[in-house]
């Protein structure tokens, strides 16, 4: 029986905390058995880019390289094409597919009709593989013909993308650590990669849909964590945890997070890595500029940092001064916004946009 859905503007949306675990963990092997993986997906596109770099901008994946994927039928070109680019792929091309894989996917509710078209169907949801581990979310934008239509729904979970890869590019288990704390944890990308080298997998979300993506994306993964919805003001645990990760675009969200909210939450020999985007002010100077001004017990902690170069979200001071946005960034939605991105920039007096990862710890 088809799950209920309910009607968002023109895609349906599930209730992601009525799937059933035992489905979504046989999701899981059929998956697998498919053999869809991004670096699957990038084999049959003849891509050079790495798997990170297709995932931190699959919009635009999507808009270059259809029609190639198009050309084959194989079930990474099918399951890729619906979600991971999101498109519109005939009927009978799922219906190619292994059946126990088909009838999970309507079961679930994760494809649907398209609207006046029923010889395709679409995703109702993003599907995204990384690092062997598949992870559901909301879709980011939808492929319509040679058009891509944006969300814009603010409420949405995001799958794995820029920072949450450059997180995991940075994140080191520390030395004996047993519990690992996934803060704003989104689809639970960073718990669900690690979950297997901790005894102990908590994570938490402001946003409810987040929360059950993770608690989702655990069962499909077939790993153990508890999921809440909590912001990191109210959240509260019974033990400290011993590695702690944030993954938060906004620097004053981060460094209010570290100063206010960290101590109750690391245990005493811990580590936190928090990742973020950090506009430095011509008064700062520089990044550590910064960390001394936005600290506010800068003796209680020693704080590392890692700066991402190349990062799609960040700008040196050379960029700043030309006004040049370089080629993928994802600071600019459009490129239309580019003078009023750069307006905004001057009356800050930022003078660089550093995306770096902190790792903290006590003294």
């Amino acid at each position: 029986m088809d799950r209920e859905t309910v009607q968002t503007g023109t895609r349906s949306r599930l209730d992601i905390d009525a799937l059933p675990a035992a489905d979504l963990s046989a999701l899981g092997r059929c998956l697998r058995q498919s053999g869809y993986t991004t670096g699957r997906v990038r084999r049959l596109l003849e891509l050079a880019d790495p798997v990170e770099e297709i995932l931190a901008n699959t919009g635009r994946y999507s808009w270059q390289c259809w029609d190639q994927l198009a050309e084959s039928t194989e079930p990474p070109s099918v399951l890729g094409r619906l979600f991971l680019f999101c498109g519109q792929v005939p009927t009978a091309e799922l219906d190619g597919l292994d059946p126990a894989l088909t009838t999970l996917l309507r079961r679930l509710g994760l494809v649907e009709p398209v609207p006046d078209d029923p010889a395709k169907v679409r995703a109702v949801v993003a599907l995204t593989e990384f690092q062997g581990r598949y992870f559901l979310s909301d879709t980011l934008f939808e492929r319509v013909g040679h058009d891509l239509l944006v969300s814009a729904d603010e409420s949405r979970c995001m799958p794995p993308h820029a920072s949450s890869l450059e997180l995991f590019s940075a994140l080191r288990k520390p030395d004996h650590a047993r519990s690992f704390l996934d803060v704003g944890c989104g689809s639970g990308c960073q718990s669900v990669l690690f979950a297997s080298e901790y005894e102990r997998v908590t994570g938490f979300d402001p946003n409810p849909a987040s929360a059950a993506f993770a608690r989702a994306n655990a069962s499909l993964n077939g790993v153990r964590a508890d999921y809440a919805v909590a912001g990191w003001e109210s959240f509260s645990a019974d033990e400290p945890f011993d590695h702690v990760a944030f993954n938060t675009p906004d620097a004053d969200t981060a460094f209010a997070f570290i100063n206010a909210g960290l101590d109750a939450v690391l245990a005493p020999s811990g580590r936190a890595q928090v990742w973020l985007v950090c506009e430095i002010a011509q008064s700062e100077g520089n990044l550590q500029g910064a960390l001394r001004r936005r600290l506010r017990n800068p003796q209680d902690w020693q704080v590392t940092t890692l700066v991402h170069r190349d990062s799609p979200l960040s700008l040196t001071q050379g960029d700043i001064l030309a006004r040049r946005l370089p080629y993928g960034t994802l600071l600019v939605g459009h490129p239309s916004e580019r003078e009023a991105f750069f307006r905004r920039l001057a009356e800050r007096r930022t003078v660089e946009i550093v995306s770096t990862t902190l790792t903290v710890q006590r003294r």
